[in-house]
């Protein structure tokens, strides 16, 4: 475990236990967070131990790490001076909760705010200055936007290939390119940069919010004005009010925007549910929306929600899911009925390996048939089997109806829902045309719905 962890260790002797147990937790929230591991060998694991639980401020106090004086007050000046300052926040600033702070920054400035594909929700995506996100699942107006920066600030992202939409080079500064990390390795990582600021998030964009001079209220660039008239938010906005059965994919993330509450907690699975949420589900709240682009482990999110349905009592906490992540993790549907959590999972059903069978029909002009199941997986069965509610959809009025029982009852729900295999988020056709052009094939146009 010593690769993946910031710490990995036995216990020892039971005497150890508590001491060591505090420790891990240090060093997990220290710094850049991350994953620890402690080993219990079983002979231990029978030996009673004194109990002793400490307040965690007495052993976890919170190091607050403001950047350089120096460097908040020359990011202030190219920020205060730009023509059109931009703001790329990645998952580092939930990590931070730095939300509130970049909030208050980009009005000070009057800055569009860009956010990766993990860091969706870091800001209210229904603010006049939002352009959504860039890279994968990402929007027009961030990628247009984007094109002719004077001043770009990156905070709480390494901008890997993901948040970079691979490494793309409309992600260059005219004039200064500035980058907040709390880790000095993340700094310069994957772009060059003019600034390095290391530091806390929350922290260091307070400090800069208050470096910058006082004035008057700033308007919204021109171009920005622009660009809210000429492009629109959503692609496919045809598809987003569609009435066709099976069901289009992104009027299924117009209707669960519409049911689930702003404070409800989305987690979204890895494959086409990425795309399709990342584009047309609009996050509203800090904290509300969750996405494995680290590992991107196929069925993660199945099992995710219901910790955050255990870790927030009282919010409406769903899952959205292919029907091949559901396979590989739908046994933990068995645990939310044990624990009694109403958590709702919402299956995309188009029988097989979506986004893998489109992109290969995008990327090399064919399907090799590796991809679509002989036979359909009935996530709803699957659901009744395990105690839970489970409901199969087809429809606009059948969804409408599932959601709103699902999320005003008390019980797990699995709601497979019927969707056309052949409409195609236009981000993943972008990432075909990549894949194609870095392995020398010709692009053969897609089927009916692709971008």
């Amino acid at each position: 475990m010593r690769p993946i962890t910031k710490l990995s260790a036995m216990v020892v002797t039971a005497q150890m236990g508590m001491r060591m147990l505090r420790h891990a937790l240090r060093t997990a929230t220290t710094g850049r967070p991350g994953p620890v591991h402690l080993n219990l060998p079983a002979d231990l694991a029978r030996v009673k131990v004194p109990y002793e639980v400490r307040e965690p401020a007495s052993y976890r106090p919170r190091c607050v790490s403001v950047a350089r004086a120096e460097d908040v007050e020359q990011a202030a000046r190219l920020l205060a001076g730009a023509r059109r300052p931009t703001l790329f926040a990645g998952h580092g600033v939930a990590l931070a909760r730095a939300e509130p702070a970049l909030l208050r920054l980009a009005e000070r400035l009057q800055a569009p705010v860009v956010t990766s594909p993990k860091g969706k929700s870091v800001f209210p995506e229904d603010h006049p200055l939002s352009l959504g996100v860039f890279g994968m699942g990402g929007h027009a107006r961030s990628d247009r936007y984007l094109e002719d920066d004077d001043v770009i600030l990156v905070v709480g992202s390494s901008l890997g290939e993901f948040a970079s939409s691979a490494w793309s080079q409309r992600l260059r500064a005219q004039v200064a390119f500035l980058q907040v990390d709390v880790d000095p390795l993340q700094i310069g990582k994957n772009y060059p940069v003019t600034l390095g600021l290391v530091g806390d998030a929350r922290a260091t964009l307070d400090a800069i919010t208050e470096a910058i001079p006082a004035g008057p209220p700033r308007a919204a660039p021109e171009a920005l004005v622009t660009l809210t008239r000429e492009v629109p938010r959503w692609e496919q906005a045809e598809q987003r009010v569609s009435a066709a059965s099976p069901l289009s994919p992104p009027r299924v993330i117009t209707e669960l925007r519409a049911a689930l509450p702003d404070d409800g907690l989305l987690f979204v699975d890895t494959g086409n549910s990425n795309l399709w949420a990342g584009h047309h589900f609009e996050a509203r709240r800090p904290g509300t929306y969750f996405s494995d682009m680290g590992l991107a482990a196929m069925g993660s999110a199945v099992a995710g929600v219901i910790g955050a349905a255990l870790a927030a009592p009282g919010r409406r906490a769903v899952a959205l899911t292919g029907d091949a992540a559901f396979a590989m993790h739908g046994f933990e549907v068995h645990t939310a009925v044990e624990l009694g959590v109403p958590v709702t999972w919402v299956v995309l059903d188009n029988a097989g390996h979506g986004m893998i069978q489109q992109g290969e029909q995008l990327a090399f002009g064919g399907d090799a048939g590796f991809y679509g199941f002989r036979r359909r997986i009935d996530a709803a069965a699957v659901a009744r089997g395990f105690g839970a509610v489970g409901v199969e959809v087809a429809d606009v009025p059948s969804l409408q109806a599932a959601l709103r029982e699902a999320l005003a009852g008390a019980e797990p729900t699995v709601i497979n829902v019927r969707v056309d295999p052949t409409v195609m988020a236009p981000t993943l056709a972008r990432r075909a045309r990549a894949v194609a052009e870095f392995f020398g094939t010709e692009r053969s146009p897609g089927p009916a719905g692709a971008a």
